[in-house]
């Protein structure tokens, strides 16, 4: 008798669903230069999955099918607050600074007889910060310079504790932080026709070496 373990690939697919609900207050608090708005989101997520044949020696076969069926619920806040200056007749300064607080409650889970971990509560903050110069001209013409910078961080729940045969291990690895810059240079023009125009090319880079580059053009035409 012949029979395909899966136990070399280490692989196992899990599919995650989501359902939220939330309220999103774009103008909370106007003055004549800021904008204040906040969100708030709560959710429920539910992580379903299967693995096929694996070793056990409980059983009469000599293996089992694992499955993966665990659930979590989510809260997650922010806020975004705008600020707009005009310099003089063709320049203008925009700011935005921005903030989340998301907690995720992970129900603790048990697979099969020998692994399992316990409950646990993520919580992460991020940030940022961002100043553009927009340049308009007369013929519909407008350009931009922007720079940013961003940061998230988990401040609870670094370390999950899992049993493996019956032998608890916490581990706390993985990316906990990262702070990220970025740069953009764009521009839009309205044309006749109710034709306009658009593109920007943006740069980010982050303290852990990662890094990528973005381009954009579009094309509006309303009819």
């Amino acid at each position: 008798m012949r029979t395909e373990l899966n136990i070399s690939n280490k692989e196992q697919e899990i599919s995650a669903t989501s359902v939220k609900f939330g309220a999103f207050l774009k103008d909370l608090i106007q003055t004549k230069a800021w904008n204040l708005g906040a969100s708030a989101m709560i959710g429920r997520n539910n992580y379903t999955g299967s693995r096929g044949k694996v070793l056990d020696n409980t059983t009469a076969t000599g293996y089992t099918t694992l499955s993966t069926n665990y659930d979590s619920t989510e809260v997650t806040l922010g806020m975004l607050a705008r600020y707009s200056s005009v310099i003089n007749s063709t320049l203008q300064f925009k700011g935005e600074l921005m903030g989340t607080l998301a907690r995720e409650s992970i129900k603790g889970y048990t697979e099969g007889t020998t692994f399992a971990w316990q409950s646990r509560d993520l919580d992460q903050v991020s940030g940022g910060a961002s100043a553009a110069f927009v340049h308009h001209k007369q013929n519909g013409l407008r350009s931009y310079a922007k720079l940013g910078v961003h940061r998230r961080a988990v401040i609870a729940g670094k370390q999950a504790v899992y049993a493996n045969n019956g032998t608890n291990t916490a581990t706390g690895g993985g990316n906990l932080s990262e702070t990220y810059t970025t740069g953009e240079l764009g521009f839009s023009f309205k044309g006749k026709d109710a034709v306009s125009i658009s593109g920007s090319l943006k740069r980010h880079r982050s303290n852990h070496s990662t890094s990528g580059t973005h381009a954009h053009l579009g094309l509006n035409w309303t009819f």
